[in-house]
């Protein structure tokens, strides 16, 4: 089956579509209900919208943080770089495998997207991200000799 996502771009871009939704729209559409419950739109119906509308269209979130970064003449955003600092706030936990032979497995992939999330503010230190690095490929090793 050829996706939207398969046929418009790379494949780094179809990876980086699929995390939209889950680290920055619905994220965030969760903290304004938090702060603000008195705005009369039902956030959740909101967040069902795109849940929908992603499923169909795998690149419709990414579009939309485009055409919002356009509008906002934000030129200095890095799509990447968003994307890998928020993994250090958003719960992953719906992707994890519920079953109990993967409990450690879980746990060391949430810690490897924490590490992860660090390559944007460590990237213009040499030294912290060499360390980065260093620790990365410990908790791939880690994670593949237990494997």
């Amino acid at each position: 089956m050829n996706t939207e996502c398969e046929s418009a771009g790379t494949g780094a871009e179809c990876a980086l579509a699929s995390l939209i939704l889950p680290n920055l729209i619905l994220p965030a559409l969760s903290k304004t209900e938090r702060d603000d419950p008195s705005i009369p739109v039902s956030r959740s119906s909101i967040k069902n919208v795109f849940t929908k509308i992603d499923a169909l269209l795998p690149n419709f979130a990414y579009e939309f943080i485009n055409e919002l970064i356009k509008l906002n003449e934000a030129k200095n955003i890095n799509m990447n770089e968003m994307v890998l600092r928020s993994e250090k706030f958003v719960s992953s936990e719906e992707y994890f495998i519920k079953r109990s032979e993967f409990k450690e497995l879980n746990v060391r992939a949430k810690q490897l997207k924490l590490i992860l999330s660090r390559i944007p503010d460590e990237i213009g230190d040499r030294k912290a991200f060499l360390e980065t690095i260093k620790e990365i490929a410990a908790a791939i090793k880690k994670k593949t000799r237990r494997s």
